[in-house]
């Protein structure tokens, strides 16, 4: 699944030039999460591996075994979208700034 760039970064992506635009594409594609898999992996409760937070994953499936857990899991679940959102977002600003 290819993930979108973020909307706050569509003007300045349009004005790259097409070398620029084509680095741009091959890297962010390489490196930006879908939003839709993100959902998944937070109902499946493994949303923090997808994401490469490998600390807070353990943590979090440490803390299944208390009820703390349910409720993380469930403010994961609401919060996925937005989170992969965020992780794209910076990664469009590093890469962007690398090209100019």
């Amino acid at each position: 699944m290819s993930a979108p760039i973020p909307t706050a970064f569509v003007d300045r992506y349009t004005s790259l030039s097409d070398q620029q635009r084509m680095r741009f594409d091959v890297q962010y594609q390489a490196e930006a999460k879908s939003p839709d898999v993100g959902l998944i992996c937070a109902v499946f409760g493994v949303f923090y591996f997808y994401m490469g937070n490998i600390g807070k994953a353990l943590l979090q499936l440490a803390s299944y075994v208390l009820v703390i857990g349910v409720i993380w899991w469930i403010i994961t679940i609401v919060n996925a979208k937005k989170e992969v959102i965020a992780h794209n977002t910076t990664i469009a600003q590093r890469i962007l700034a690398g090209l100019v």
